[in-house]
């Protein structure tokens, strides 16, 4: 497989498809995840719940199970408690721009349709007046609703 790369079929909100590219560390991990005794179910979600017994459930893993699995392993890390599975979201879109990415093309990886939203994400130059600064990092995730009225306020002044 010299010269191929993995792709992950995600399923997003509104039963969206999108293919995405693996880096190979990351087809490394994966790979190694596949090869665990009880994955076995090819129709099953990826990532599942497990029950008490640690035996897999079928189901799949929900937002709140990321956010508790996330915030586990940032406090084990010894990080910010203010680290949520959104930060990586900006963090993926501000590094892929500082590496030379397009902002169509970090668009369309974050799935957005319009890329005032994106920008939203860009935390290069956070300092800039002349673009609309992200959302602060404090209670991320429990400030879905500052992130969802500045997207509204953007969408609406097209």
């Amino acid at each position: 497989m010299q010269g191929k790369r993995a792709r992950l079929r995600l399923l997003e909100k509104g039963n969206k498809e999108k293919l995405v590219w693996l880096h190979h560390e990351a087809e490394e991990f994966l790979d190694a995840y596949l090869e665990m005794p009880n994955i076995t179910d090819n129709t099953a979600p990826l990532f599942q719940t497990q029950d008490k017994n640690h035996r897999l459930t079928g189901l799949p893993l929900s937002r709140r199970d990321m956010m508790r699995i996330v915030k586990g392993r940032c406090a084990a890390a010894g990080l910010p408690d203010t680290i949520c599975n959104h930060t990586f979201r900006g963090t993926g879109i501000t590094v892929f721009l500082q590496n030379g990415g397009s902002l169509e093309a970090a668009q369309d990886m974050a799935n957005h349709s319009d890329p005032r939203i994106t920008k939203l994400y860009d935390r290069r130059k956070a300092s800039s007046s002349s673009r609309l600064k992200p959302p602060s990092s404090d209670n991320c995730c429990g400030g879905r609703t500052r992130v969802a009225k500045r997207v509204a306020s953007v969408l609406k002044r097209r």
